[in-house]
């Protein structure tokens, strides 16, 4: 008998069109970012937790991070914004080197389901 266990995981990177690509450095680019994303989050209709990775603690970090909810470069990008979805299956973060990384991760095979939360954020 073989012991196994399978994680599905899907990141959608999204980038505006119409802003620099400078959200990880600039402030004013990283709030234009994120004000956008809050408004699409309302209209998705789920509650989500809004997190400032900068004053996060490193164990939370790490376990999100592990999860595929964080991002690895986080620590580079100051402005960034995690919003977790109050279930922890599928978090958006902003001003990163995209403007905007959605991941949702789930244990078993989901990768249909995953990639569809996603696609609706």
């Amino acid at each position: 008998m073989r012991d196994y266990l399978l994680q599905s995981s899907v990141c959608l990177h999204v980038n505006y069109a119409d802003l620099p690509f400078t959200a990880d450095c600039d402030e004013s680019v990283a709030q234009r970012v994120t004000d956008r994303v809050s408004t699409a989050l309302e209209r998705a209709g789920d509650a989500y937790a809004y997190l400032l990775p900068s004053g996060m603690q490193e164990h939370n970090k790490i376990k999100l991070h592990e999860r595929g909810l964080l991002h690895t470069d986080t620590d580079a990008a100051p402005f960034s914004v995690l919003y977790l979805r109050m279930d922890e299956a599928l978090s958006v973060q902003t001003a990163l080197s995209d403007h905007v990384l959605v991941s949702a991760s789930a244990a078993g095979d989901q990768m249909q389901n995953l990639l569809s939360d996603a696609r609706r954020v």
